[in-house]
């Protein structure tokens, strides 16, 4: 994950995702919106300063309002165990002759007053998805990205803090935050199979580039030279098939190995075969770093050769400004 902007932390982060959801109204709140809020705490609120970590932010908030929801959920059935108790202790004969107290009944998923609406009727388009994998439709969805997406946190509407909270578009968004973002991924044919919640994909395509598993790429990380990493998996998560992610092998250029030691807790710099590592020029390190990333992060395609042995490398065609080659793997064991 990038760096975050200086001053600025990843508990500072999450405190302020919490306060922006239980002040506003969640009918137009989006993580674009929040992305922008989160930019007032960087020194000087540069704009786009939080876009590389559009990712974290949108785990974050769908997280903490799945928190808030299960707050309220608590707080109205504890409400509700209380009013019962009372209204046995003023009038015992009528609760002895089993007469339902006067009060509205419990939502069925503990999340606060629900209307009875199915998610399908706000959202045919999902309902077929979900039915069309086998699954039932969801009465929840997380929060989607703000560009060109509402934000929705439950296809039910739920009362959080006096706003209904609602899986429909805000009304009061901007004609251009509604329009699709042309630049967004999009994944390329059929499914090849379905696990823990995804459906997993051969092919993506963005910015009217085609990627395809195995392939390397270059992704961004909000400094001067950029990570690079190999397209392990593409995959969507069905509760949100119209966003697109992917598992990253990772390789570390000579500064990265160093860096990363040091977070492990190296005392000193990484050595081979006795002497401190370094690289030579085009050689990366392929690592056994492998983890999940948004595909807007990906800025072009590059290419990386493997080898098992250096002799070998004299005869590649390193020519293209963006040919690299590895022949060692690295891992942050010290």
């Amino acid at each position: 994950m990038a760096e975050w902007p200086a001053g600025v932390t990843e508990a500072l982060v999450l405190s302020a995702i919490d306060g922006i959801l239980r002040r506003e109204d969640w009918d137009t709140v989006s993580v674009k919106v929040v992305l922008k809020k989160l930019e007032e705490l960087v020194p000087g609120g540069a704009e786009n300063s939080m876009r590389p970590h559009k990712k974290f932010v949108k785990v974050a908030v769908d997280d903490a309002m799945a928190r808030i929801l299960a707050e309220q959920g608590q707080a109205g059935e504890a409400d509700s165990a209380e009013a019962e108790a009372a209204e046995e202790e003023a009038d015992p004969a009528a609760a002895s002759d089993g007469e339902a107290p006067d009060q509205e009944a419990a939502p069925a998923d503990g999340a606060g007053a629900v209307e009875e609406e199915e998610a399908a009727d706000e959202h045919p388009a999902e309902a077929e998805t979900a039915v069309a994998e086998g699954e039932p439709a969801k009465k929840k969805r997380r929060v989607v990205d703000g560009d060109g997406d509402a934000a929705a946190a439950a296809g039910s509407k739920a009362a959080v803090g006096g706003s209904a909270v609602a899986g429909e578009e805000a009304e009061g968004e901007d004609a251009e935050d509604m329009k699709p973002d042309a630049d967004a991924a999009v994944v390329v044919g059929k499914p090849t199979h379905k696990a823990d919640g995804k459906l997993f994909y051969g092919a993506m395509k963005m910015r009217n580039e085609s990627y395809a598993v195995g392939q390397d790429v270059y992704l961004e990380n909000g400094r001067g030279l950029p990570y690079v990493a190999r397209l392990q998996e593409i995959f969507v998560y069905a509760f949100a098939p119209s966003e697109v992610y992917f598992n990253a092998r990772w390789y570390y250029r000579e500064a990265d190995v160093h860096e990363y030691a040091k977070l492990a807790g190296a005392k000193e710099e990484v050595r081979f075969e006795g002497k401190p590592l370094s690289a030579a020029r085009k050689e990366l390190f392929f690592s056994l770093h492998f983890d999940e990333n948004h595909a807007d992060c990906v800025l072009r395609p590059c290419s990386v050769h493997l080898r098992e042995d250096r002799d070998s490398v004299s005869r590649l065609d390193l020519s293209s400004l963006h040919a690299y080659y590895a022949t060692r793997a690295y891992d942050n064991k010290v």
